[in-house]
């Protein structure tokens, strides 16, 4: 389930803020993915 929201907010975040705010905001999917990867394990080591 994590994997599957994890993956969701990287698609969904850049069409969430076009539909939004009318303004199309690109996200590095790799750095995105790397900054939620450590957060989580961050949160899990702790």
């Amino acid at each position: 389930m994590t994997t599957c929201s994890t993956i969701g907010a990287i698609i969904m975040t850049p069409l969430l803020t076009k539909l939004l705010a009318g303004i199309l905001v690109l996200l590095r999917g790799f750095f995105l993915w790397h900054l939620l990867l450590f957060l989580v394990l961050f949160a899990v080591s702790n």
